[in-house]
């Protein structure tokens, strides 16, 4: 059956999704070895993405140090993904980028090649596809969310990628909604439209990745990609043991495929609880990005009850694709002129603040934190919906990310405690689900910049992201407090792939800055 149909294992480039790409090179060893002696040729090691992010592990990046370590076995054709959008995002000519990330001693380990395109950047990507061909590279497309192409769309996908070399069009359910009558339906019309060879990605939100990657095989289909355990983003793919024993049928590699799953796999399995779930299940039907249900699992600031809301309201946005900061400028003018009707300075000046984040070391020390708030007449600023301490000890609910106020609407729904946030910046939508009528709103501006260096003024602040550590700080630095407190800001393990930004924005914070803040917990942001 291999003969027929190509595999691409893809087991740490969206198994990454899960442990922030921090596959031990042992296991990646191993795993490799594995996939030579069941004869699949083709392995996608990881991303090879534009961006510096040191939290991130070795196979986002898949430098060069990380191939020469790992000791390819010669029938193996190892390949990255690269997403489109950092090229079109990047300030610097196509071909410039491709010389400066790809060298020629790069391109020497190397055998493939695949961007992850949504439709349109297809076009942006020409030349780059030309010089990577042009330099022996096998190239794939990996055309996303195919459930939401429109025939005409179809068709000039394919009369654009018709005159290029590429080996092989990949079409990615990226919302894992296609039952497989639509997953035929698709192939079809790509197979008439056409001259490529076709692959798929399909994910498990229905546990359908297998009964889809098998109908697309019997409708033009030459590629699918799977994973072990279907280890991926969100759901999960079509499972590399799954495709073995019910199509590949050679049991001697799935024997061993099953002994590395027993030695070596299953205890991520355990660990990071891929698969899918109800809560997949909804967002696959109501079009929601899983990436968005993993986030919301993932987050220990919200139980189980809190998750149906949350999709509810997800459900009323826009949310197939998942891009925080598309969300941001289009939907909340974070990235207009700033404005702000509210300045600190007249209610903050000389006072004492205190920050609580949503750790769990709030909950753990709540009665010696309350009393410290009374010994101390401080003033409480809450960070979104910390529920850790009393409502009537907190003076002020602090709020600026639209994600975060579209996910928790409904516990803004309940409050009167009066919010802190850039409200006259947003969406005329997204202040609806503030319900400012029941509560004071104090407007303090906020605006997005492409500088990650923090300014503070009278009734805005200026940064990269929409951090509410951020904000909330620089609300008490431009009211001119006297000290900052904060408590429940635990940060994560360096190896925790929720590591997030707010590390980098202590790490990088001025030293007066830092002096006026003072840790009441433990936390892994700055050394207490």
């Amino acid at each position: 059956m291999l003969n027929k149909i190509n595999i691409i294992d893809c087991t740490l480039r969206d198994g990454g999704y899960y442990n922030n790409w921090q596959f031990d090179l042992r296991l990646a060893k191993k795993y490799l070895i594995l996939m030579n002696k069941i004869n699949i040729k083709f392995v996608e090691i990881g991303f090879r993405t534009l961006k510096k992010n040191s939290s991130k592990g070795i196979f986002a990046h898949s430098d060069l140090k990380t191939l020469n370590l790992l000791k390819v076995p010669k029938k193996i054709n190892i390949g990255v993904m690269v997403n489109a959008s950092e090229f079109i995002s990047s300030p610097e000519n196509n071909i410039k980028i491709c010389k400066k990330f790809f060298p020629n001693n790069y391109l020497k380990k190397i055998k493939f090649i695949r961007f992850a395109c949504h439709i349109d950047e297809v076009f942006e990507l020409k030349d780059v596809f030309k010089w990577f061909e042009k330099k022996g590279l096998t190239v794939f497309v990996n055309i996303m969310q195919i459930s939401e192409l429109e025939l005409k769309k179809i068709q000039n996908i394919c009369k654009v990628l018709n005159k290029t070399k590429i080996k092989a069009l990949y079409l990615a359910d990226s919302l894992g909604s296609l039952l497989p009558k639509q997953t035929k339906k698709i192939f079809l019309k790509f197979k008439k439209y056409s001259t490529k060879e076709l692959g798929i990605h399909a994910h498990n939100n229905l546990k359908l990745a297998f009964k889809n990657s098998q109908i697309a095989t019997k409708n033009g289909c030459k590629w699918v990609d799977c994973t072990i355990m279907g280890m991926g983003r969100g759901p999960g793919n079509t499972l590399t043991e799954e495709f073995f024993k019910k199509i590949v049928k050679v049991k001697s590699s799935n024997k061993l495929i099953l002994n590395f799953i027993k030695k070596d796999f299953y205890k991520l399995k355990k660990k990071y609880q891929w698969g899918t779930n109800n809560f997949y299940k909804f967002a696959a039907n109501h079009k929601i990005h899983p990436t968005y249900v993993q986030k919301m699992l993932s987050d220990k600031r919200y139980s189980t009850k809190d998750y149906k809301v949350i999709l509810q309201n997800l459900q009323k946005q826009d949310t197939r694709k998942f891009n925080p900061l598309k969300i941001i400028t289009e939907k909340n003018s974070y990235n207009l002129s700033p404005s702000g009707k509210w300045s600190p300075k007249y209610f903050l000046k000389d006072k004492k603040v205190l920050i609580l984040g949503s750790g769990a070391s709030v909950k753990k020390r709540k009665s010696e934190i309350t009393k410290f708030i009374k010994k101390n007449n401080l003033i409480v600023m809450a960070l979104n919906t910390n529920k850790h301490i009393p409502e009537n000890e907190i003076n002020f609910r602090v709020v600026c990310h639209p994600n975060r106020i579209i996910s928790d609407s409904f516990f803004y729904k309940d409050i009167k405690t009066n919010l802190i946030t850039p409200f006259s910046m947003m969406d005329r939508n997204l202040r609806k689900l503030l319900f400012a009528n029941n509560k004071t709103i104090f407007d303090y501006g906020f605006k997005i910049s492409p500088n990650k260096k923090l300014l503070i003024k009278e009734n805005y602040c200026q940064f990269n992201l929409p951090l509410a550590i951020v904000y909330s700080i620089s609300v008490c630095l431009s009211g001119n407090v006297s000290k900052i407190f904060l408590a429940g800001f635990d940060g994560y393990k360096n190896n925790d792939p929720e590591k997030d930004d707010s590390f980098i924005f202590f790490k990088n914070l001025d030293k007066k800055i830092k002096n006026k803040l003072s840790f009441l917990t433990k936390s892994n942001y700055i050394k207490n």
